[in-house]
């Protein structure tokens, strides 16, 4: 991907068709539907490899995002998570860590509106969790993991005591930061 920085050329708001992904891993988090299927198509179409987060199955989006794909050298697979459940996140990073997958790009697109408060089994409100906690969760994961390899990262998200941190902050129910 070229320089976002230099907008001389071209505005950073603008993708050429030569931006290309070639060879990258591409997460993207509720990618079964809306902008999160559409930015699956469109980087498969650009050349990624892109892993789709789905809390469902999504078999007939998936064959889309693969068709994009095959039009413009990407691939797609699903994996299974639920936001709104920090286990299933939890599983999700372990499989990616046992796997030995490397991600390059993660998109966190999963999101909740509720029309009314209500508990996760995690014991969070479902927005807080789903739209906060649990990709700040995921992303401290991957990295505790070496799935997104970062150098600069040096252990600022730490595993301790079996509690998940970010930041310093216990990511637990009632915890204390």
């Amino acid at each position: 991907i070229r320089d976002l920085r230099d907008s001389r050329k071209h505005p950073y708001d603008t993708l050429l068709d030569s931006d290309r992904l070639d060879g990258k891993t591409v997460l993207v988090t509720g990618a079964s539907s809306g902008l999160g299927l559409a930015i699956s198509r469109n980087l498969a179409y650009r050349g990624a490899r892109v892993l789709m987060v789905c809390r469902r199955d999504a078999m007939r989006e998936l064959e889309s995002v693969r068709k994009a794909g095959r039009e413009g050298g990407g691939s797609a697979e699903i994996l299974r998570a639920d936001m709104s459940d920090f286990a299933s996140i939890r599983r999700l990073v372990g499989k990616l860590a046992s796997d030995g997958e490397r991600i390059d790009v993660t998109i966190s697109n999963a999101a909740a509106v509720c029309s009314s408060a209500r508990r996760t089994v995690d014991g969070f409100e479902e927005m807080l969790q789903v739209n906060a906690l649990a990709p700040a969760l995921l992303i401290t994961g991957l990295l505790n993991a070496g799935v997104i390899t970062n150098d600069s990262f040096a252990g600022n998200g730490r595993k301790t005591s079996g509690r998940d941190e970010v930041a310093g902050m216990a990511i637990e129910p009632g915890a204390q930061g």
